[in-house]
Parts: structure tokens; C-alpha cells; sequence
């Protein structure tokens, strides 16, 4: 019986606390979503959003709607690893934004070491999945962590891993990553994004799956598909703007999204 790769990587997610699935996704998903962020980014600059300068030098970009990224969300490459991990294929998928770093000191300042461990999320995942959109190799934004504090907090609790963050700042892995490339990484593996030095923009996608939920959150997650915004998260004026109306979806996006049928 032939080993099944993505188990094999799946075994570093445990031991680790990250992984990454190397060209998960080709060109054809990934510059269709590079090309709509910088529409939308036109059309927020002309549209003279407050603060807009703010929002570019954030590290994250307001766009999560848009036909493009769901057609990525769609990916069953991307979905699988979820599916084996969550030992369940009923999976919604989290309606997430972009990152995007541009170069320079000043508008590309690192993310410090934190955790993504907030379980009162409606879109909290205890998998986090990062799409490449664009290489960042050293020097170019790329990720780092720190696989010990993992351990410790996976095997002892997190007031145990607190200590080990400032002790082992000098042994954190910097994972290199290709557009197309797939980072998954437990929400208990302490981590942050370096500097962006280069000279290209740095940027992903967030997309992450949970098994399905209550009819509660199907109303709300439909209710933010139709509006075409990330409603409850405005941390700058740009998120109240809507994005693309009317994405397509396909059957599959339809299930994805609220598990049936949306019109």
C-alpha cells in the first residue's frame, strides 16, 4: 500500500505545528485573484476612502467576495487536508480576506509573534489555511514560527508556551513559499510575518474550512454573501464598503458557503 502524501504532511501539521502543500494551486486560480485586488484597490483610491493609506499599510486587505477567491475556496486540493484532518467532508468555508505587504520599511512592517487562537470567532478554525498568492522567500514578508511553543502549548497549555516565546525568538523557522503554495498551521503554533524588503508585493489569500454549523450562523454567513462584505469586522473604513455584489458561485461554492442553495 503506497503512503498517502497529504497524511505524510498532515504528520508534520501535529508534530510541528505548520505545513505547507506545495503547488496546490496553479496560475489559472491564483492571478485572477492578484488582478481583483488591485481593481478593487483602484476603485477604493478613486472612491477616496478615509484612511485608505492606513488600510494598504495593514497588512491585510478588504476583499472577500469576489468571484475569484471563491473560485480558489473551491479547490479540492486545498479543502481535502481539512477533510482528513476534521475526519468530515460537511465543511463550510470561511469567508476570509487578503493579506498584502508592500515593500518598503514603512508600509511593510512585520506582524509580530501572536496566536490565532480566539474559539469566539464565528469563522475561527482550529486549522488556519494561507494561499500564496505571490513568492515570499527571506526578506519578502515571509512566515515564521516557532514549532516548540507549539509543542508546548498542544502538550501542556498555553501559560506554559507564554514563557518560551522570548527563549526561542532565535530558533524560529522562516517558511519560504511560491505562489500556489498552501500553509496550514494550528491555531496553537505561535507565529507572525517578517518584514517585507523586497520589491514585489507579498500576498495571500486566508482561507480556512470548519465543519458545518447552526442554522444561526447559515443565516448570517448568507446575509454577508449577499451584502458582499465581511460584516462584524470593520477595523478600517474600507471594510464597510461592499465588494463584488453577485459573485458566481458554483454548486459546490453554493454547498460551501451555507450547504445548499443560495439566491
Amino acid at each position: 500500500m503506497h503512503n498517502d502524501p497529504l497524511r505524510e504532511q498532515l504528520k508534520q501539521l501535529r508534530e510541528d505545528g505548520y505545513c505547507v502543500l506545495r503547488r496546490a494551486a496553479s496560475a489559472d486560480f491564483v492571478q485572477p485573484v492578484l488582478e481583483q485586488i488591485e481593481k478593487r484597490k483602484e476603485a477604493l483610491i478613486r472612491a477616496k476612502v478615509a484612511r485608505m493609506d492606513l488600510v494598504l499599510a495593514s497588512g491585510f486587505f478588504p476583499i472577500w467576495n469576489a468571484s475569484p477567491l471563491w473560485r480558489t475556496r473551491e479547490l479540492y486540493k486545498l479543502r481535502r487536508p481539512f477533510e482528513v484532518a476534521y475526519g468530515k467532508s460537511d465543511l463550510w468555508v470561511s469567508l476570509d480576506r487578503c493579506g498584502y505587504k508592500r515593500p518598503g520599511i514603512e508600509e511593510g512592517k512585520w506582524l509580530p509573534i501572536h496566536w490565532d487562537d480566539d474559539p469566539s470567532r464565528h469563522d475561527f478554525s482550529p486549522i488556519q489555511g494561507v494561499l500564496a498568492l505571490t513568492r515570499s522567500y527571506a526578506g519578502e514578508g515571509e512566515f515564521f514560527c516557532i514549532p516548540e511553543a507549539y509543542r508546548l502549548y498542544r502538550d501542556a497549555g498555553k501559560d506554559k508556551a507564554i514563557p518560551a516565546l522570548n527563549e526561542d525568538r532565535r530558533n524560529r523557522v522562516m517558511v519560504e513559499m511560491d505562489a500556489g503554495d498552501f500553509l496550514l498551521f494550528d491555531y496553537r503554533l505561535a507565529h507572525g510575518t517578517a518584514r517585507n524588503n523586497g520589491k514585489s508585493i507579498r500576498a495571500v489569500q486566508y482561507i480556512c474550512y470548519v465543519p458545518k454549523g447552526s442554522q444561526r450562523e447559515r443565516s448570517r454567513r448568507e446575509r454577508c454573501w449577499k451584502f458582499g462584505a465581511w460584516r462584524g469586522r470593520h477595523y478600517f473604513p474600507a471594510y464597510s464598503v461592499p465588494d463584488e455584489q453577485s459573485p458566481l458561485l458554483s454548486d459546490v461554492g453554493r454547498r460551501l458557503l451555507v450547504g445548499s442553495n443560495v439566491g
